[in-house]
């Protein structure tokens, strides 16, 4: 008795292009036939190794955003007690500048490769969908990198979660006053609500780095400003 594994495996064959190709040198094809069969098989191929390489781009596409998803700024060295490095702010905002900026033009390789591996007329509205979907992908990815490095500062300067400070302020007498260093009086120049106004500025600033895939979407980047919030610079 056949397995139902062998009945499909035999089919298979029955149906292979060497099969295919004996069946036409006998009297059950007109001559021709088997070269029409043919080029429909190659374009067959042909399709799936294109859609096979756009899937492939798509991930690799999920794959760099996913990279962003690290806190741009922490702790000194990474240890619990320690202050947050503001002196190697800049540095680590520069790096993450500077590979947010390669990712965004790596991904856009990617999709120009994959409208032509599509065959995709850039100004159809199949193809504009299409470029929502990936996106979203990128829109997604900004969200969760913002929301990774807000979410350790918040994390960090909890009192309720018994951590060490993650800033440092310092309190001077100078006779005959006492001066915060920095000042923490709001609006105050370089002062403490400054500077902590300039680390959120910095990390909600990502999403202005790379130009929108969706250019039909009215927006350059993926930062917009009009709000007044920094939550709501971005969508």
């Amino acid at each position: 008795m056949k397995q139902w594994g062998e009945g499909l495996t035999e089919g298979a064959q029955e149906l292979s292009p060497a099969a295919l190709k004996k069946s036409s040198q006998s009297s059950h094809f007109l001559p021709g036939v088997w070269d029409h069969i043919s080029m429909v098989m190659d374009d067959v191929h042909d399709l799936e190794q294109r859609i096979q390489k756009a899937k492939n781009n798509v991930e690799e596409i999920q794959t760099i955003v996913g990279s962003w998803a690290s806190p741009i700024f922490v702790r000194r060295d990474c240890r619990t007690e320690s202050l947050l490095s503001l002196e190697d702010c800049q540095d680590r905002l520069e790096q993450r500048y500077s590979l947010v900026r390669e990712s965004g033009q790596r991904i856009h390789l990617l999709v120009k490769e994959n409208q032509s591996l599509l065959l995709a007329d850039p100004a159809s509205d199949i193809w504009k969908a299409y470029v929502d979907y990936v996106d979203e992908i990128v829109l997604d990815g900004f969200f969760t990198a913002i929301e990774c490095s807000l979410k350790y500062l918040l994390e960090n300067t909890d009192p309720k979660a018994g951590l060490a400070p993650l800033f440092e302020v310092q309190l001077d007498l100078v006779i005959p006053d006492l001066i915060f260093q920095p000042s923490l009086d709001p609006g105050t120049k370089d002062g403490f609500y400054d500077m902590v106004e300039g680390l959120l500025n910095d990390i909600y600033r990502i999403s202005s780095l790379v130009p929108r895939l969706a250019e039909h979407s009215g927006f350059l980047h993926y930062q917009v400003r009009g709000c007044g919030a920094p939550s709501c610079w971005w969508q």
